[in-house]
């Protein structure tokens, strides 16, 4: 029983140490990112709420690229929902999951949201542009043009928010580092008579890659601590992005800056992140800028 155990928490870390976690949620961040930022910038403007017309006749001008550029975006978007689920995945298996689970549930919520706008948009739009007079739009899609602009900036700040959830743990360091929680027997000092220290009467102590951030026995766990993230850092990218969409929205005429310089901060943050992430820095619990304790 123990072995199996011991080979499904080894699962999670490859041989370098790394966790496997990690690394797929930074592939995912970026490819995901990489993805959606693509397919925004090939996306014509289309973010007045009260211009339906509009959003009809970019479709006509070249529906092609029109359902190019929607098709693309979805699998960024899915790619992200998957890299904020997994990296989850890897705070809770280094013992630093706080918030991130609440975040990784709302990337899944941020995806629900997109996959019918985006069906909408690929599959729907061209089919009632084509039967539309150019510079007019179908009463009903007056009024479901606002919906959908406004769905996408839910489901892009709910994005955000499982950004800040993660980053709230990330901030956190891994147990074992300075800053972090200690709580093997090896913590305790020499000589000290404290139970959490000797353990019970008869108990063989546990090594110190034996104890995970919460004291409870976790073999192999070390590895998985993941990147510590400062969380001022990250606030600072993450935050503006949630007033300047409202911004958007209210003043379309100032949307594009405006969103450019709010959001464009935390995709980076999260980009680097990723990228941190693929390249596995950010050691093991116990190690100090590449140096094992």
């Amino acid at each position: 029983m123990a072995g199996a155990v011991g080979m499904a928490e080894g699962s999670r870390t490859d041989a370098t140490g790394g966790s496997t976690a990690f690394r797929q949620a930074g592939w995912l961040l970026l490819v995901g990112g990489v993805l959606a930022a693509a397919s925004t910038a090939l996306h014509p403007v289309t973010l007045n709420p009260r211009d339906s017309a509009a959003v009809l006749d970019a479709v006509r001008a070249n529906s092609t690229r029109w359902i190019a550029v929607h098709v693309t975006l979805g699998v960024g978007v899915a790619a992200w929902s998957l890299g904020w689920f997994a990296v989850y995945q890897g705070l809770r298996d280094a013992g630093r999951a706080r918030w991130s689970g609440a975040g990784a549930m709302l990337a899944v919520a941020a995806l629900a949201v997109w996959i019918p706008l985006l069906a909408l948009e690929a599959a729907g739009l061209p089919l009632i542009a084509r039967a539309t007079p150019p510079g007019h739009s179908p009463l009903g899609w007056n009024a479901a043009w606002p919906a959908t602009l406004a769905g996408g900036y839910v489901a892009t700040g709910l994005y955000w928010l499982a950004g800040i959830a993660a980053a709230w743990d990330l901030a956190a360091p891994p147990a074992g580092t300075p800053g972090g929680v200690a709580t093997s027997p090896a913590a305790a000092p020499a000589g000290s008579s404290r139970p959490e220290a000797d353990g019970p009467a008869g108990a063989r102590p546990l090594p110190p890659a034996d104890a995970g951030g919460n004291g409870r026995r976790e073999p192999r766990r070390q590895g998985a601590g993941g990147p510590a993230v400062p969380l001022g850092i990250s606030l600072a990218a993450l935050l503006p992005g949630l007033p300047g969409m409202a911004i958007a929205w209210f003043i379309p005429a100032v949307a594009v800056p405006v969103l450019l310089a709010t959001l464009l901060p935390g995709a980076l943050w999260a980009l680097l992140l990723a990228w941190r992430m693929v390249m596995r820095r950010g050691g093991p619990p116990g190690a100090v800028r590449g140096r094992p304790r």
